[in-house]
């Protein structure tokens, strides 16, 4: 009789059930062989199992690296995170005795920018005390001279924001030059502009170098003539001559460099370049003010902007002869039509050396513009023969050029 169908299936059923167990049973013995091993210290190998490389990509890249120390006592995870902001808060909250664990956090960045920037936050608020001046002695000694140091010391004084005094005892702290010049150039042009840093001077008796004279005296200027001011010229240049008395006081007690007043005067005239008619009554005075190499920029600003304070209507240049042709090719930059009007109607006013001026400056307009002959006609009313041969040689040099290139 051949067994019933229901119990050849039940059968089978019970088998498999058996196989199972007995798999299960091998399974577990081998897990327990392979856990003794590893107690014998081969399991515990990370290295053997570390994920490859290109197999990383799971986790998205924000320039932060996770936190990976050797600090397993202690170690603290999250005061580096993808947000700048978080990152700086939690390093000022954290403990000074983390320093060695947030900075070696903070190395493992890729984005070195971001890395210089909480470098500099840890090691003022957890080293230094939020002292730029202890940070720049701290930065000196853990980090090495070059650009990243540049960064982290500039990126120490905006986090910190001294005052003057602090910034010019900060600047003495540096060791090499260039750290000076680039913090310079960085943010102590900011840190300075403030009015009352003569009086912060003054009051700790601190005696300035020519370099940081400079510092103090522009930013004075800074704050005292910002670009957008309600104050009228007159009005601003009585502010001038009260801070050139004090800026007078402070160089006979030694605290300034003898030129920060003439300094004062160059930096407040390149930021209002129309206060030196109010300072200026005389125009001698203006004359011999404006003959400097230095305030070249004053007399293009001023020229491009309200050309009739050295060109007046009447015919009269307020100019010493060299500084003629500056000015003139400033106003002819931006209008060559009014003055081309003004010289037609003026030019019997002129002496021969106010003519030559201009004419060396049409000259050089013309040739600028490839107009040859017309640069030709006005070297022809050039008076003086130097300058004339100088324009004509000039002239011969670009024609020529236009020559060989057809």
């Amino acid at each position: 009789m051949s067994p019933h169908p229901t119990s050849f299936s039940g059968l089978r059923i019970v088998k498999f059930r058996n196989l199972s167990v007995l798999s299960i049973l091998l399974f577990l013995i081998l897990f327990a062989t392979s856990c003794n091993k590893g107690d014998n210290g081969d399991a515990h190998d990370i290295s053997k199992h570390k994920v490859p490389t290109s197999h990383r990509r799971s986790i998205p890249d924000h320039g932060f690296a996770p936190h990976i120390g050797t600090h397993t006592s202690k170690r603290k995870d999250g005061w580096v995170t993808s947000n700048y902001e978080q990152s700086i808060g939690a390093i000022k909250n954290a403990n000074p005795e983390d320093f060695d664990q947030i900075f070696d956090q903070i190395q493992r960045l890729s984005n070195n920018e971001v890395k210089n920037n909480l470098i500099a936050a840890a090691i003022l608020f957890l080293k230094a005390g939020n002292d730029p001046v202890l940070a720049a002695s701290i930065c000196n000694e853990l980090i090495g001279p070059g650009q990243d140091r540049n960064e982290i010391l500039e990126n120490c004084l905006f986090l910190a924001n001294p005052g003057p005094i602090a910034s010019i005892e900060f600047l003495r702290k540096l060791e090499h030059p260039e750290e000076a010049t680039y913090l310079i150039k960085a943010r102590f042009d900011a840190i300075f502009a403030r009015e009352d840093s003569l009086d912060l001077i003054a009051k700790s008796q601190l005696k300035l170098s020519s370099q940081e004279s400079n510092l103090v005296i522009r930013g004075l200027s800074d704050a005292t003539f910002p670009p957008f001011s309600d104050l009228s010229l007159n009005d601003e240049a009585a502010k001038f001559e009260l801070h050139l008395k004090s800026i007078t006081g402070a160089i006979n007690k030694g605290l300034l460099s003898v030129d920060s007043g003439n300094k004062f005067l160059l930096f407040s005239s390149k930021n209002r370049p129309e206060l030196i008619f109010h300072i200026f009554k005389s125009e001698e005075q203006l004359k011999s003010i404006l003959a400097k190499s230095e305030y070249n920029p004053v007399i293009q600003q001023i020229s491009s902007s309200n050309p009739e304070r050295f060109f007046s209507p009447t015919g009269k240049i307020v100019l010493p002869d060299n500084k003629i042709s500056l000015a003139w090719t400033g106003w002819m930059e931006k209008n060559s039509v009014d003055t081309s009007q003004w010289f037609s109607e003026n030019q019997q006013m002129l002496s021969p050396a106010q003519k030559d001026q201009i004419a060396i400056s049409n000259t050089n307009y013309a040739i600028k513009y490839k107009e040859y002959e017309t640069a030709s006609k006005w070297i022809g009313l050039i008076n003086d023969t130097t300058l004339q041969n100088k324009a004509q040689m000039r002239l011969s040099q670009n024609s020529r050029t236009k020559l060989n290139k057809q």
